[in-house]
């Protein structure tokens, strides 16, 4: 009964609290099973996993449908815009230096523009409510792989171009449905 209280409290002062968690404070709170509940846990740190976001060849129907609920441009259009906004710093993925807005639009120019873009990399932590079973993802940062081509012009493979990691990010609690919100 008193856990509860505590809880509760804790709860009602973070939802009125006007910044979200940090990750270490989360990565505490999960591990001392003091998070928004008892059974929300890290399930995965830095998970990556590369996404193919167009498809190669439109006659794979398979993939026409696995990607027919992805809005591809809008995804690499708002990144790039957010990059020349200053919003987002890309890196160079093999030296990890930073990259300017004008080395961006360089690289686009020699790869063939945005449309040229076919696959994202993620970094992600994973979350997990063990009452609940849901799984939330928070994606960390993305690294934007170009088409390569072969000598008969298929799509051998991607090369990996620059890199983004997104804005640092915490918890609140959505007291409404007792689960938590991933906010940016």
């Amino acid at each position: 009964m008193r856990t509860s209280i505590y809880i509760i409290v804790i709860i009602i002062f973070w939802a009125c609290s006007p910044s979200p968690i940090s990750m270490p404070e989360l990565k505490k709170a999960a591990k001392s099973k003091l998070a928004l509940s008892e059974s929300v846990a890290i399930v995965a740190e830095s998970v990556i996993h590369p996404v193919t976001i167009k498809n190669p060849n439109v006659e794979d129907e398979w993939t026409e449908d696995a990607l027919s609920g992805l809005n591809r441009t809008f995804l690499v259009e708002s990144v790039l815009e957010a990059i020349e906004d200053g919003k987002l710093i890309p890196f160079d993925y093999f030296t990890e230096g930073q990259l300017s807005t004008k080395d961006i639009k360089q690289m686009l120019e020699e790869n063939g523009g945005a449309d040229a873009i076919g696959n994202i990399q993620f970094t992600e932590d994973w979350f997990m409510d063990s009452e609940t079973l849901q799984i939330t993802k928070q994606v960390t940062a993305m690294v934007f792989g170009f088409e390569s081509f072969d000598g008969n012009g298929l799509i051998k493979s991607y090369k990996a171009a620059f890199m983004v990691n997104l804005p640092k990010y915490g918890l609140r609690p959505n007291l409404i449905l007792g689960s938590i919100a991933i906010t940016n």
